[in-house]
């Protein structure tokens, strides 16, 4: 799996030591392989831009998938800065 630290954080509201990243994600359930998660504490932003709780591989679900997987790191690039810029 690869990673890429997406940001450097700019609130001090937030976690500084443990900043949000993309993993590039592949295997058999995904629906598009590779995929890529955008992934901080636990969590994984998802389509709609809010952060979700990402359960054990053998617990996601093809909604799962469709929602918190990006098809390109573009995509997930485009989709955390969409997410940072609605921040407070």
């Amino acid at each position: 799996m690869s990673e890429w630290i997406v940001c450097e954080w700019e609130r001090p509201d937030i976690d500084q030591m443990t900043p949000p990243v993309i993993n590039r994600c592949r295997g058999p359930r995904l629906l598009v392989d590779p995929s890529y998660a955008v992934r901080w504490h636990g969590q994984c932003l998802n389509t709609k831009g809010r952060w979700e709780y990402e359960p054990m591989p053998s617990s996601r679900t093809p909604a799962f998938y469709r929602r918190c997987r990006f098809p390109s790191f573009d995509a997930a690039v485009a989709a955390f800065t969409a997410r940072k810029e609605k921040q407070p």
